[in-house]
């Protein structure tokens, strides 16, 4: 099983909570290479 980590750069609003849409654009990508999405971990908060 081989595992491939993506990262996403979010545009942060303290005021409220990080806001993206990359993240479908890379979840289709990589399905079309036989990726499978299994999840996520953020890693910035605030």
């Amino acid at each position: 099983m081989e595992t491939k980590f993506v990262r996403i750069n979010y545009k942060n609003n303290p005021a409220t909570t990080a806001e993206t849409e990359e993240h479908r654009k890379i979840i289709e990508e990589q399905a079309a290479n036989n990726f499978s999405y299994v999840g996520y971990l953020p890693v910035k908060m605030g």
